[in-house]
């Protein structure tokens, strides 16, 4: 390569998008997905155009996005005092659902920055993760301060349930309440009541599978 390309390729500086400049190889690429993704709190490239293949080749601009980038991401939302909520908010999610599209929602990176790092709660604060919490059990309140995991999946939970739990975020669901009674009594006149009904529940249930089916 020639003497030109290497100063453009080491020394020359570019505006990124976090309002500072510098060399290539301590920005990323300007693709919409990083874009999207790191929106101002990491240096992407912050040019409207698309970069030649050509100058591709020669300037070494960071090209993917690492967990411990997304990660960086999470932390400085939570250092960022100039932003709404509704902003972060959105980004929280983007990247809860990027780590977990990747499949690092058990990653033991994830779990150590849990716990050295603040997790956005519903409320919009940033608490430490032991201090979060999540239920799924219908009737049950959070006793503690909820955390904040909107629109992070489409359909099941289970993957969004694992990755708080990574976090270190206590989730509770049906699975882990038993119920206890003081005092217990059987009462066979209850049991005989509902014995005596079963076959009635039966026949419903039986009708309403026939309507569903039907």
């Amino acid at each position: 390569s020639s003497y030109l390309e290497y100063i453009i390729a080491n020394e020359q500086h570019f505006p990124t998008t976090a309002g500072t400049s510098a060399i290539a190889s301590d920005i990323y690429i300007n693709n919409p997905s990083i874009v999207e993704l790191c929106g101002k709190y990491l240096p992407v490239l912050a040019i409207e155009s698309k970069v030649h293949d050509s100058w591709r080749s020669i300037l070494p601009f960071k090209q993917h996005i690492s967990l411990q980038d997304l990660l960086t991401i999470l932390e400085k939302v939570s250092g960022d005092n100039e932003s709404d909520k509704d902003y972060k908010r959105e980004r929280v999610s983007r990247i809860y659902r990027e780590i977990i599209d990747r499949g690092e929602e058990e990653s033991e990176i994830v779990r150590d920055w849990g716990k050295n790092n603040l997790i956005m709660s519903h409320s919009g604060e940033f608490l430490k993760s032991s201090e979060l919490t999540y239920i799924t059990v219908d009737g049950f309140n959070n006793t503690g301060s909820k955390v904040f995991c909107e629109k992070v999946v489409q359909g099941g939970k289970e993957k969004l349930l694992t990755l708080l739990k990574t976090l270190g975020v206590k989730v509770i669901t049906s699975k882990d309440i038993t119920p206890s009674f003081c005092n217990a009594v059987e009462n066979n006149e209850l049991r005989r009541k509902l014995v005596d009904k079963l076959p009635y529940i039966a026949t419903i249930n039986t009708n309403s599978k026939e309507d569903f089916d039907s």
